[in-house]
């Protein structure tokens, strides 16, 4: 047993067992017909054999049937010929033994024993008389002077007096031999038989029409009769030799291997199997794909638009459990849009309360800064207006952030940084004091989308900044640099960079009371959740922001 399996059998028989299960996987995820098809070959394979079993069998019957049917009629045709030809020269050969010594070099002597030889015959043979140096003394009328008579004569056959020659170009069959006893004779006698003689010789009924029949001799070839259509590649000729084996008779039935009523044996599973794969198709089409494939579309369509009046109940030629289904589901459908529409409206009233708390709190905004600019215009000192300012344009940066986000609600794209930073700056420079004038601030933006929890953080670090350097000196410059990179590998989000450069950072670090700054600045900057440099000798911020897809 170890030695018939190369692995263990529990090896073997699991990987039988994978490869079983891998064809049946394979099998199911082929298309339904194509599936139907497969089932209904393997159930028409048993019929099949059968019908194939019997279509060799009686193939093969058929043709031994005509291959004896052959080997008769060509034994009987060049037994025939054969005795016919040998009749005729014994006939002849007779007559010179009556006749004695007769001198039949005179034409007149002469002529009267062709005509006398030419009526022995039973069909029409041509004769000639010639001297045994091959001089022609007479002959018949439509005799072929080509002959193929060797000379000196001599009989080649053991058991016949004469010779039989073929002379293919004159379609004759030449036999010599002779006049009187060989080889005292004094005489030869040529025979010429035409096609139309042989053929009534051998009885031209006894052949079955399209069949064809030769004489053959080494390369000469005397047909008999020629077939209406050319010979088939399957056919099988029958040679019989003849005088004494000089002459070949071939005959071919031409007729093909089988018979067409055998053919059906073979057709017969195929149109059986035609049928029945027709008949399974429309079944299984109109019965089970077509319903399926019509719920299928249904469901798509409902689920692509949500309405239910594109959801139709499947036919009435559809199996009853597709039916069902289908009733089923128009009632899902039904309870889901109930659910949707629920969901639609707690959804808008949803909305309609978060734009009003936004539009409230924009609101107290607006009036927060209002009430810091009338205190701020009543303060009289230098030092209490730039407090009151300072906190204006906090409240005016969470204001810009508020309007741009209650702006952007209904479109769900997050908040345009670049127009964040362009009105933050704008509002900025419009809230500086007479001696600020001369601030500014310069910009390089791309356009990027960032969601509110990240804007909120750059707006304050903007406005710290800028309230930091009005502190150190109002003509120092800063500049805003803003550029979107795109995600360096895939599934990862793009973003953007963030790069503040101002002259009054530098003393951001050596000035006393910065820490509070320091701490607000760096406590806005972790909550970008990106890589962020602060170099503050080199007066430079920049940082790593994750941007929405546009």
């Amino acid at each position: 047993m170890k030695a018939f399996f190369k692995n263990s059998p529990s090896k073997t028989f699991h990987k039988k067992q994978l490869l079983t299960r891998r064809l049946f996987l394979l099998f199911v995820s082929m298309p339904t017909w194509f599936r139907m098809l497969v089932v209904l070959s393997l159930a028409q394979l048993p019929p099949s054999f059968v019908a194939l079993g019997a279509f060799i069998a009686s193939s093969h019957q058929y043709r031994l049937n005509h291959q004896k049917e052959a080997q008769l009629i060509a034994t009987e045709s060049a037994r025939t010929i054969d005795d016919s030809v040998d009749i005729l020269a014994y006939d002849v050969r007779n007559i010179f033994d009556e006749e004695g010594s007769y001198d039949f070099a005179d034409m007149g002597e002469c002529s009267l024993l062709i005509q006398h030889m030419q009526s022995l015959g039973f069909v029409p043979v041509d004769y000639a008389l010639m001297d045994t140096s091959g001089r022609l003394l007479c002959k018949s009328d439509n005799f072929k002077v080509n002959t193929a008579v060797l000379l000196p004569f001599k009989p080649l056959g053991a058991n016949n007096f004469y010779n039989v020659d073929i002379l293919e170009n004159e379609g004759q069959l030449q036999f010599s031999f002779l006049g009187g006893h060989y080889p005292l004779s004094k005489y030869l006698v040529v025979g010429q038989i035409g096609r139309d003689s042989l053929l009534k010789i051998i009885e031209r009924k006894v052949v079955p029409d399209g069949s064809a029949l030769f004489l053959a001799q080494k390369s000469h070839l005397l047909p008999l009769i020629s077939p209406k259509k050319p010979l088939l590649k399957q056919s099988h000729p029958v040679v019989i030799p003849t005088f004494d084996n000089s002459i070949n008779l071939i005959y071919d039935n031409n007729l093909p291997p089988f018979r067409k009523v055998d053919l059906l044996f073979v057709l017969l599973p195929v149109l059986i199997w035609f049928m029945t794969a027709s008949i399974g198709w429309v079944v299984v089409h109109y019965m089970l794909l077509r319903p399926l494939r019509r719920t299928q579309r249904a469901i798509v369509d409902y689920g692509k638009t949500g309405e239910i009046q594109k959801i139709k109940p499947a036919s009435i030629g559809a199996a009853r459990e597709i039916r069902q289904v289908s009733k089923a589901f128009y009632h899902v459908a039904v309870r889901l849009a109930a659910h949707e529409r629920a969901l639609r409206n707690a959804l808008q009233h949803q909305k309609m309360l978060t734009r009003e708390v936004h539009h409230r709190v924009k609101n107290n905004l607006q009036v927060v800064s209002s009430l810091l600019s009338i205190h701020s215009r009543r303060a009289e000192t230098a030092k209490e207006k730039s407090a009151y300012a300072t906190i204006q344009r906090r409240v005016n940066a969470l204001a810009i952030v508020q309007r741009q986000y209650y702006n952007e609600l209904d479109k769900g794209q997050g908040l345009d940084l670049s127009l964040l930073i362009k009105e933050l700056v704008n509002g900025l420079q419009t809230s500086l004091q007479t001696f600020e004038k001369n601030f500014q601030i310069e910009t390089e933006i791309d356009q990027v989308f960032v969601p509110l929890e990240k804007a909120m953080p750059i707006a304050f670090i903007l406005v710290e900044i800028v309230d930091f350097s009005l502190a150190v000196d109002p003509l120092l410059p800063i500049t805003i640099i803003l550029h979107r990179h795109s995600a360096e590998f895939e599934n990862t989000p793009d973003h953007a960079g963030l790069e503040i450069r101002a002259e009054a950072l530098k003393q951001l670090s050596s000035r006393k009371g910065n820490e509070v700054i320091r701490r607000i600045i760096s406590a806005f900057g972790r909550q970008l959740g990106g890589k962020s440099v602060e170099k503050e000798e080199d007066g430079y911020y920049y940082y790593d922001i994750d941007i929405l897809p546009d």
